[in-house]
């Protein structure tokens, strides 16, 4: 009995940066998918590094199908999780009462790390490396 090959689809991001078209690679020994551009390389490098932007925009183009650009929205969006939960508890214990000086080091000391870590995930983005986040990307992986 021969096995049949399946079919994986796969997005072309060769059409002028719209991933508006697709293609099909068998995996049954038939043909091998061929190695990303420099440019297509670039592109998904841009499109990931725009994840810790706005992290929801690459899920709403074909670029949501590609692995290294879902690794990065993952990753914003396991720093967009902690910033909000953050910030909740920072307010929680403003309206507790504890002293207005030590909640607005709080704050800005929440403001310097999340910029830190979003800039480090666009370097990394850009960079065209999978690397998780501080502190943070070992458990953003994990959505």
């Amino acid at each position: 009995m021969t096995k049949r090959p399946q079919i994986t689809i796969l997005p072309d991001l060769a059409m002028a940066g719209c991933y508006s078209s697709m293609r099909m690679r068998y995996s049954g020994g038939m043909e091998p998918a061929p190695a990303p551009t420099p440019s297509l390389q670039k592109r998904r490098n841009a499109v990931a590094a725009f994840a810790y932007l706005v992290f929801f925009a690459p899920l709403l183009t074909a670029a949501k199908y590609d692995s290294f650009v879902l690794y990065h929205v993952k990753q914003s969006i396991g720093l967009v999780i902690t910033g909000l939960a953050a910030q909740g508890i920072i307010s929680i214990l403003g309206y507790w009462g504890v002293g207005f000086g030590i909640i607005l080091i709080l704050v800005w000391i929440l403001r310097i790390f999340l910029a830190a870590q979003a800039a480090l995930g666009i370097v990394n983005a850009w960079q065209g490396e999978m690397k998780p986040l501080p502190l943070i990307g070992l458990y953003s992986s994990r959505l």
